[in-house]
């Protein structure tokens, strides 16, 4: 079984749950580019899609999925810690981020809305991961990445205010391909 994501954090949702469903199958995904999705899923390279936007089509079956809700992460010695009810990303201007470079559709969300930001970019997450508890520096992460990760240890978690700082997923399947979509 195939899968494409827009972004990383909805796979180990979707993997959870199939893996109960095709016992001694290998399950492999990739996050691409939201524009390569469909065209993949209609070659059958793919056997279910993660988007964030429902496709509608004769040939294709589509269900929301989960939501994916971005968080600011610093120590709670950092500047911005007392903005608990939440922040804008515009807010954010001007500092130094840690950021992990495959976040997918989340990437180009962070850069249209904080050019003035510099990011740290890392690419294994187990290094993201060590920096952020070595660091004074905030980063990103999501209400999937704290439930995978169990929290951040002596971080503060806050909010991002932004309206598209929310983002519902949905898997697609061709019609044909129904049994790979979970209930």
């Amino acid at each position: 079984v195939f899968i494409g994501s827009c972004a990383p954090a909805p796979i180990p949702e979707l993997l959870s749950l199939l893996a109960e469903r095709f016992i001694g199958m290998t399950i492999s995904s990739e996050t691409v580019a939201s524009e390569t999705l469909l065209p993949a899923l209609l070659k059958n390279t793919y056997q279910i899609i993660i988007t964030s936007q429902p496709i509608e089509s004769p040939e294709i079956l589509c269900r929301q999925f989960c939501t994916e809700q971005l968080f600011l992460t610093i120590p709670s010695t950092h500047p911005l810690a007392d903005k608990t009810k939440g922040i804008y990303l515009d807010e954010l201007a001007g500092e130094t981020m840690l950021l992990i470079k495959d976040i997918g559709i989340w990437r180009e969300l962070v850069e249209a809305k904080m050019p003035q930001t510099k990011f740290i970019l890392q690419e294994q997450d187990e290094t993201f991961s060590a920096l952020i508890q070595a660091s004074a520096l905030p980063a990103f992460a999501t209400n999937l990445t704290l439930k995978n990760r169990n929290g951040i240890p002596n971080r503060a978690v806050i909010p991002i205010l932004d309206p598209d700082a929310a983002i519902t997923f949905y898997c697609c399947v061709l019609k044909d391909n129904k049994s790979y979509l979970p209930e």
